[in-house]
């Protein structure tokens, strides 16, 4: 047996080993998933956002125009925070919708393959886990849990009518030519195993947890590998620029999380339990922070390459 032939075995072995594990874990700790959906989207999530950094100072010069598109990302976020404060319904629903949009990144190019792939793995939990995620919407907004969960539902089902066309035009395609746009390109491979990687975590693990991984783990490593390949191609800036503005990043996270952790009354009931006012807080920041990164993130695209 060749060695690359083992290691793809190995990678998957302990890939499965790995998503027993989280269930095992889920089992013994329930809310294992909030946790790690939080730090992740803490500490991970932020970082992958702070490179929006060395996107502004890769892209525009002189620094000065850098700094000027800067201020306008600070104030697109707060504005977005404003308005999606409003409500936390139309918050969650226009997260999802813009997480999409923006998961679906790497397949631009073709229409119907970005909204299949970036669709994953925002409407598999209202296909594997609708119980789990009514009895989450629950807990987070009581008062609007039922009609959230039913407009999540039909978006995932049209989600699922969108995946059916695909498949159905790619084997009519006959492998030669594509459905998804002008260029004759067959099917990705990189998105057949993401979808089916997504499918597996939310079929074994709970929405928050399924997300958290998916988020924390692959695309935002996903994310940051792209950004510092991209900074070496056009050498914009420097490695030790590149390491400043993530080091800046998590120690202001950590901070953060101290004094949330030390300061706030509801830091306790945070931990003991599901509190539904900080992942309703969480959600609306997200939205807000995600505004104006998927803004940038698309105009980078060819900057970013592939």
């Amino acid at each position: 047996m060749n060695m690359p032939v083992l290691s793809g075995w190995f990678r998957w072995m302990f890939a499965a080993a790995a998503i027993v594990g989280f269930y095992v874990l889920e089992l013994r700790w329930p809310m294992l998933g909030v946790w790690l959906f939080v730090g992740l989207s803490l500490t991970l999530g932020m970082g992958h956002g702070a490179l929006d950094t060395a996107l502004l100072l890769g892209q525009f010069k002189p620094n000065i125009k850098a700094l000027l598109y800067g201020l306008l990302y600070l104030v697109l976020t707060i504005f977005s925070a404003w308005v999606l404060s409003w409500s936390f319904a139309g918050a969650l629903i226009a997260l999802l919708l813009m997480s999409v949009w923006h998961f679906g990144e790497l397949f631009a190019e073709r229409m119907v393959l970005r909204l299949v792939v970036g669709g994953a793995s925002v409407m598999a939990p209202a296909l594997l886990q609708s119980a789990a995620l009514s009895m989450l919407l629950q807990s987070i907004n009581p008062q609007d849990a039922s009609w959230l969960l039913s407009t999540w539902q039909v978006m995932a089902w049209v989600w699922t009518a969108l995946v059916c066309y695909a498949v159905v035009a790619f084997i009519r395609s006959g492998h030669t030519q594509s459905m998804f746009g002008d260029k004759q390109r067959p099917l990705p491979a990189r998105a057949l195993l993401e979808i089916t990687i997504v499918l597996i975590l939310n079929a074994a693990l709970s929405p928050l947890l399924a997300f958290a991984l998916y988020f924390g783990l692959y695309h935002c490593t996903a994310h940051i590998a792209r950004v510092q390949r991209a900074t070496v191609r056009h050498q914009g800036l420097s490695k030790a620029t590149l390491a400043w503005v993530w080091l800046t990043s998590m120690v202001l996270t950590a901070v953060l999380m101290f004094v949330l952790w030390r300061f706030l009354p509801t830091a306790a009931q945070w931990a003991a339990s599901l509190d539904a006012q900080m992942l309703q807080w969480l959600v609306v920041t997200l939205g807000a922070v995600t505004v104006p990164h998927l803004l940038l993130v698309g105009y980078s695209d060819h900057w970013l390459g592939r």
